[in-house]
């Protein structure tokens, strides 16, 4: 993050020349002369404050690129799937991934996403621009009271040596009227097509049989 120059240093710079020289006006010039040179070993230290605050914000820039950042999120499909997602999106590997849910999220079976075997136990790694994602609900399922549809996800994780904990609230309530689309004609066909091999299947074992 870049760091500014103190507001109160820059007011001083501006304000610090007009006020001394208009003091300063009605002295002799040899005082003058040694209020100029104070100046402008001012001006000299005031410039190294500010390129020391430049190579600290470039630091701290590259720092923060080349860190990892986990992030958690719901993204939905246009089926109304809606999947969990951790992705890295920082520039370096994040290790020892753990994750708590409150309240936890639940699946379309009623079990606690935090009972799934993939968060029981730490993600060993996520290398930079890698994602798990898990299917885990319908959108419309989250009018049903018993489906949490806001809850926070902390995520604790390891990256160069550094401890990281983050935590973010989802807020999935949004896909609560979302309805399934219709089915489009190739899953229409498909659908038949499967209904028929089904039927075949029958009426040969029936022949079978006889």
């Amino acid at each position: 993050m870049a760091r500014e120059m103190p507001a109160w240093l820059i007011g001083t710079a501006l304000l610090l020349p007009l006020v001394g020289f208009s003091i300063l006006a009605s002295t002799s010039p040899d005082h003058l002369a040694s209020y100029a040179t104070l100046l402008s070993t001012f001006y000299a230290a005031l410039s190294g404050v500010s390129a020391w605050l430049a190579v600290r914000a470039a630091n701290e820039e590259r720092r923060e690129r080349s860190r990892p950042v986990v992030q958690p999120d719901c993204p939905i499909s246009s089926s109304s799937e809606v999947f969990f997602r951790l992705t890295n999106t920082g520039g370096s590997a994040a290790e020892n991934i753990t994750l708590t849910f409150d309240p936890s999220p639940v699946d379309f079976n009623g079990k606690p996403l935090a009972a799934n075997s993939l968060f029981q136990s730490a993600i060993p790694l996520l290398t930079p621009g890698q994602e798990i994602r898990h299917f885990f609900q319908m959108g419309f399922n989250f009018s049903k009271p018993d489906v949490p549809a806001v809850f926070n996800v902390r995520v604790e994780y390891r990256g160069k040596g550094v401890e990281y904990v983050e935590t973010r609230r989802i807020d999935l309530s949004i896909y609560r009227d979302m309805t399934l689309p219709r089915p489009t004609a190739q899953e229409s066909l498909a659908a038949i097509a499967k209904s028929l091999v089904e039927i075949r299947a029958d009426v040969m074992k029936m022949v079978a049989k006889a």
